[in-house]
């Protein structure tokens, strides 16, 4: 049976939640969301950095916004930069003539043809991590593994090479020249192939032997 409500009694209404309660799912997310900002999103950004830089490990690299990077890394994902490095920033040779001759020797190494090969001169970079740079390439990720001959090394090669005047005496035997006055610094005389086509295994490289040896041969001085 149906009983009238009186005008006067009391309307019950559900009281309102507080915006505390309301906001609790995203302040128990907020910690959570500040991590993924610390460890995700500015490591991301750092990278995106780093891939829209160009230049090389001798000279540094700079942020020029070069979008055709990104596919050109992806395209190379399976190369690396093969650096060749001394230990220390500075010699303990220190010349104090600055316009240097030298006389180079090779001959009679197991394993080298010396007439495809000359030496040359060229400038060390002090490096931050306490290395003097002599130079670097990029190469398939397991060249160093294989001992088919057939890295093309010296062809892409990046150094900084220095005036010289290489006269060949005999079969593994040069004179080396500087062509003007050196600045102080930190240099080095190397052993290059003639062709720079040339082919090597990476495993001769990696293990010090035969033309590797003498590729990665380096005599360090610095100049006053």
């Amino acid at each position: 049976m149906e009983r009238p409500v009186p005008a006067d009694s009391a309307v019950v209404r559900k009281p309102r939640g507080r915006v505390g309660k309301a906001l609790s799912p995203y302040l128990l997310a907020l910690p959570g969301g500040l991590w993924l900002v610390v460890l995700f999103v500015v490591p991301l950004i750092a990278m995106l950095s780093l891939a829209l830089q160009t230049g090389d490990v001798l000279h540094g690299y700079t942020l020029t916004w070069n979008w055709s990077e990104i596919p050109n890394q992806l395209s190379e994902h399976s190369t690396v930069t093969d650096v060749w490095a001394l230990p220390g920033q500075k010699s303990d040779l220190v010349l104090d003539n600055n316009q240097p001759s030298f006389e180079v020797h090779f001959a009679n190494i197991p394993g080298v043809v010396a007439d495809e090969y000359e030496p040359a001169l060229v400038k060390l970079a002090p490096s931050a991590n306490n290395f003097r740079l002599v130079g670097a390439t990029q190469a398939k990720q397991d060249v160093l593994e294989s001992s088919t001959m057939d890295w093309e090394i010296y062809s892409s090669f990046m150094e900084e090479r220095v005036g010289a005047q290489a006269t060949k005496v005999s079969s593994g035997e040069y004179k080396l020249q500087t062509a003007a006055a050196l600045p102080a610094g930190e240099y080095g005389v190397v052993l290059r192939p003639l062709n720079k086509s040339k082919k090597f295994s990476g495993s001769s490289v990696a293990q010090n032997s035969g033309e590797g040896l003498l590729f990665n041969s380096v005599w360090a001085f610095a100049v006053k």
